[in-house]
């Protein structure tokens, strides 16, 4: 297959965008005398003027032979083998092409009783493996050593047209992974394009395929779907090809006693996280969660209570029956679900008509997630008393806010005046101590002694230094040089015999 080859003047796309971590690991695999190339959404989002999320990397080594080329990775996967080739908190993930050729009897390649790929690692050439991605914006090469792009399946002309074409038989691609249908969603939602016609009935025909797919591999979906910046699009979508019943269908089952209400809770918090994604803020999945699981939560709770079961019971009851169902199409993990409880909890406490002490209420950790979400479902218009405590609310936590903000401030000029003393004692202490050192060195008596003063006394004499007396004229300097230059007292000598004997003759 001869694909179409774009110059680097025909499309906008330049070396510099890419990531250093990701041309270190294309430059180096080309030098090793493979070739490498960037593939995927990362060539998709820089043609249509978007920040790529990561670059993707396909290559015609083998991982092995990857694994050898970077000390730095470690092979993934055993439907796919992939590389993950680690740089700090970056990853940038190679994958080896992909034949488009399958011997189901190769060990290589299986597929479940539904047709669901479950191994897919018989590896062949670059058009090969164009024809085994699922959408033809997909499917894009760019080489980085003359700045081209190889087109193998029209996706820069579907680009240009902003239409969203599957590659292959739409009926075997989404048997081979019904993730595919939910990705044509997200994508229609993300980048505003439009589903192929031909696209339209399979998805319709094969919706129920999603049933099959791994509750822990929905769980990423979802949140994919959700939490990208394109929430509420993305909902709207889903509902138009009838796959939010699929993903939540106890949701839908309680929107529908409502006859789906223009306005509720899960659509105000998806345009919320919409426009933290905006700001490049992020949504937490708890959050998001506990949003689309509400209604059929507080749809049983109050059920459960108008039987007359007590509130406490009623709500483990609800809770426990909502996740047990959605566990069985997305898996949420245990951390999410505390979380989603304990949010939940909070609404009945905040929704009270008597609080005694709210201060104590505020000091919850959950609390501000919890306050959050109260303005949300009031927001959305839930009812009446919500909308009041929700006001209630808001007065209480602005003066408890303006309360911490006063005591924040005078903490940290506590700090900043406890910084400034120590500085001061550290100064001051220095000083002192300088001064303590200068002083004991002048009272320190010199343990050397001139060669003078050891000749001023006689060897057989105690060794008195006795101090002459001085006039009071003399001063200081005078004393000190007189005693320098004080003379040395000399011993009389004897007189022999012979002459004294001859004195006392002459006597």
């Amino acid at each position: 297959m001869e694909p179409t080859i774009y110059s680097a003047d025909t499309h906008p796309i330049r070396n510099r965008q890419i990531s250093k971590n990701s041309m270190t690991v294309i430059q180096r695999l080309n030098r090793a005398g493979f070739n490498a190339y960037l593939v995927g959404g990362g060539v998709r989002d820089l043609l249509l003027g978007l920040a790529p999320k990561d670059f993707d990397i396909v290559t015609d080594a083998h991982p092995n032979e990857i694994r050898k080329l970077f000390r730095n990775s470690r092979i993934i996967g055993r439907r796919f083998r992939l590389v993950h080739v680690l740089f700090g908190r970056e990853v940038v993930e190679v994958a080896t092409f992909r034949s488009n050729e399958v011997d189901d009897r190769s060990k290589h390649y299986q597929t479940n009783q539904e047709g669901f790929v479950t191994r897919d690692n018989i590896y062949g050439d670059i058009d090969e493996d164009a024809m085994r991605r699922d959408f033809t914006i997909n499917a894009l090469f760019y080489d980085v050593r003359d700045q081209t792009i190889i087109d193998y399946c029209g996706g820069l002309a579907d680009m240009k047209k902003r239409q969203l074409r599957l590659i292959g038989n739409p009926t075997e691609r989404f048997l081979e992974d019904p993730v595919r249908i939910l990705r044509a969603i997200r994508f229609e939602a993300k980048l505003g394009f439009q589903i192929d016609s031909a696209l339209l009935a399979p998805i319709a025909e094969h919706r129920q395929l999603l049933e099959n797919v791994s509750p822990a591999r929905m769980y990423d979906e979802v949140l994919k779907l959700f939490l990208t910046g394109h929430g509420e699009a993305s909902y709207g979508r889903l509902m138009a090809h009838q796959l939010f019943e699929i993903l939540f269908p106890l949701t839908y089952k309680a929107l529908a006693q409502q006859d789906f209400p223009a306005q509720h809770l899960l659509r105000q918090s998806l345009h919320n996280s919409d426009l933290r994604a905006k700001e490049g803020l992020s949504s937490s999945p708890y959050f998001v969660y506990g949003s689309l699981l509400w209604e059929p939560f507080i749809t049983r709770f109050n059920t459960l209570t108008a039987q007359g079961v007590k509130y406490r019971q009623a709500s483990e009851q609800a809770i426990d029956e909502v996740f047990k169902i959605q566990h069985q199409i997305t898996v949420i993990p245990r951390y999410v679900r505390e979380f989603i409880e304990e949010l939940w909890i909070l609404q009945f406490r905040l929704e009270a008509k008597v609080i005694h002490h709210p201060e104590k209420l505020m000091t919850n950790p959950r609390f501000k997630a919890a306050y959050d979400f109260l303005l949300l479902r009031a927001e959305a218009g839930e009812s009446e008393s919500v909308i009041a405590r929700a006001n209630y609310w808001k007065g209480q936590f602005s003066v408890y806010e303006a309360t911490l903000l006063a005591d924040e401030q005078q903490r940290n000029r506590e700090e900043r005046r406890e910084v400034k003393q120590a500085l001061k004692n550290v100064v001051n202490g220095q000083d002192d101590s300088t001064n303590a050192n200068d002083g004991s060195q002048k009272k320190r008596p010199s343990r050397r002694r001139s060669k003078k003063s050891k000749t001023d006394h006689h060897p057989g004499e105690n060794k008195v230094n006795l101090k002459p007396i001085e006039s009071k004229s003399t001063t200081g300097n005078d004393r000190a040089e007189g005693e320098v230059k004080k003379k040395r007292k000399r011993r009389p000598r004897k007189r022999s015999k012979s002459k004294n004997n001859s004195q006392e003759s002459d006597s």
